[in-house]
């Protein structure tokens, strides 16, 4: 990580994500949540090889669990349940 990937926004990106991850240890991640991370963690496998977002550089695991999309080419922010549902249509029979 380069000193210039030391931004007030990545440091409260990362406390959130961290927050959020280990929170779901605790408390029980609603099923369109967690259908969306999954799908996110399958596109990122770049990210979880190289066990950093390329991106952000942050830790996939934990980071997939923002709302707002640090990559919006690769997968949306993640939506409300009745929306998730209607985007889960378009995806082509790709598996969640």
């Amino acid at each position: 990580m380069k000193r210039s990937d030391i931004t007030i926004d990545n440091v409260g990106n990362f406390l959130k994500g961290n927050f959020e991850y280990y929170k779901s240890k605790i408390v029980e991640v609603p099923e369109h949540i967690r259908e969306q991370l999954q799908h996110r963690l399958s596109l990122c496998g770049d990210c979880i090889e190289r066990n950093g977002c390329i991106k952000c550089n942050c830790p996939p695991l934990k980071k997939h669990f923002l709302k707002k999309s640090c990559n919006p080419q690769r997968f949306p922010d993640l939506m409300e349940a009745e929306e998730w549902e209607e985007f889960k249509k378009t995806l082509n029979g790709e598996s969640i």
